[in-house]
């Protein structure tokens, strides 16, 4: 399986720094939302820093080598017929 689609479980180090970056965008998406007017420009915004925080997160956890990779389980075996 490729590396982007495994799951990779954050080192403990790790961890602090995505809370870190996860407050930062919070405390951004609360700014804009007291201070820009209800609109789709500021949903759009709203999910831009959704997206943004999602691969924030991806590009610490897949490129950390202290991050633990776990291997998806082997597939059940087929039930037999009848």
């Amino acid at each position: 399986m490729l590396k982007s689609f495994i799951y990779h479980r954050p080192a403990p180090e790790a961890v602090g720094r995505i809370t870190e970056l996860r407050r930062a965008f919070s405390d951004l998406a609360e700014k804009i939302e007291a201070l820009v007017p209800e609109s789709r420009e500021r949903s759009v915004s709203i999910t831009t820093l959704e997206t943004a925080q999602m691969w924030v997160t991806k590009a610490i956890v897949i490129n950390d080598r202290d991050s633990f990779v776990e291997e998806p389980p082997a597939p059940p075996p087929p039930a037999p017929p009848g």
